[in-house]
This record gives C-alpha cells, structure tokens and sequence, in this order.
C-alpha cells in the first residue's frame, strides 16, 4: 500500500573510498570516512553487505534511508550504486555521492545538485554507470600545501593524511551530523546554502530538534 509513498522519500548516501585496511587512512577514502561520521551520529555501523556494498539502515523522522560504501574499489563505484537504485527504486535525486576533491583547499566542503565527475574516478564510474550527471554531491577538499603538480597525484591520493591535514579535516567530521540532518530536513538547496559559504565548515545546531 503505502510502501511506494515512503520510497520517494529514501535517500541513500554513498560515501566513495577503496575497502581493506590498507586504504583506511589514505586521503582517497574520504567519503567513507565522511558517511561513518554520519553513521555515528545516527548510531549504527555501515557493516552489513549487499549489492557490493556495506551498508547501515536508520529511520529518521519515519523515513528509511542509507550509508553505503562500495565494495567494488574506487575506479567501479558506479556498478554498486545502480545496484543499490535499482533495488530501492530510489530516484537519482536521492542519492548523495560524498568523496575527497584534488582541486578544493583542504578542510573545504562544497556540495552541488549536479554537474561533471572532474578528474574523480570514482564518480567517472557513477556518471558513466547512471548515464546522469543530475544528482547531489558533497566534495570533501584535499588540496594542502604538500600537494604536489600534474601526473604524482595519484601517489598522493592514495598515500596517507599528515598529522596536520587530519587535524585541518576534524571540522569535516564535525560538520557530517548537520549535513546528514539538513538533507533530510531542509533539502540539497537550503543545504548547499548553509554549508558552502563557509572555509571550514563548523558543526550546525540541530534545526529538527526543537520541533520533532
């Protein structure tokens, strides 16, 4: 009956990143890391697994939605997240890409409605699976002062953060439980208008709260 109605609502939130270990800590797996502070915030682990993904289920203010992380590495996001729109028949509008940006100063978040991949594998691989441009994105800026020039930052990427580079990305962190709430309350145009003005982004008080 009803089930249908709810699906409009559903957004699935995927953060970009390689899986093992040995990538946990790379600046390449910022999208991960962005959809776990996200998953703490809401209380539950992103563990289970499906459609080559790990995923974590919540319910906010009634409605089911998503953190899912690939599994299919970096360079084939895109054939786990049209697995996991397909099954949800989830429209494209609500899917949410979260990944680390080369061309963003470190600690910066920008967040856009739509538009081209850059020189991001990983959302090469969604634009190109989907054969849409047209849905949110969260970019996570990586661009410090050891970044280097042209051909070597694919070694950078996949390298690991610098004690100061993690300390210029707390803020980030700080900054994903207002996120994940402005999405599902206020929608990606008040959410890009509350977020993308600021250098460093600062953890937002709870809107929802006062009025469940």
């Amino acid at each position: 009956g009803n089930r249908g109605r709810g699906r409009e609502q559903e957004v699935i939130f995927c953060g970009l990143g390689n899986p093992g270990p040995e990538y946990s800590a790379t600046r390449h797996n910022m999208g991960f890391r962005a959809v776990d502070a996200m998953a703490r915030e809401v209380k539950i682990a992103i563990e289970r697994e499906k459609d080559e993904a790990l995923y974590g289920r919540f319910v906010f203010k009634g409605e089911e939605h998503f953190l899912i992380k690939p599994l299919t590495f970096m360079n084939l996001s895109g054939r786990a997240v049209a697995k996991w729109l397909r099954r949800s028949s989830t429209p494209v509008e609500h899917l949410v890409v979260l990944y680390d940006d080369f061309d963003l100063s470190l600690g910066t978040l920008r967040i856009r409605r739509g538009g081209g991949a850059g020189t991001h594998n990983g959302m090469r691989s969604i634009v190109e699976t989907l054969g849409t441009e047209n849905f949110p994105r969260v970019r996570i800026g990586l661009k410090g002062p050891s970044s280097p020039e042209g051909s070597r930052w694919v070694d950078f990427v996949l390298s690991s953060l610098k004690e100061e580079e993690e300390k210029a990305l707390e803020p980030v962190w700080e900054a994903m439980p207002g996120l994940l709430r402005s999405f599902l309350t206020q929608g990606v145009e008040r959410t890009m208008n509350l977020f993308n003005k600021r250098r460093n982004p600062c953890p937002l008080p709870d809107e929802g709260a006062t009025n469940p």
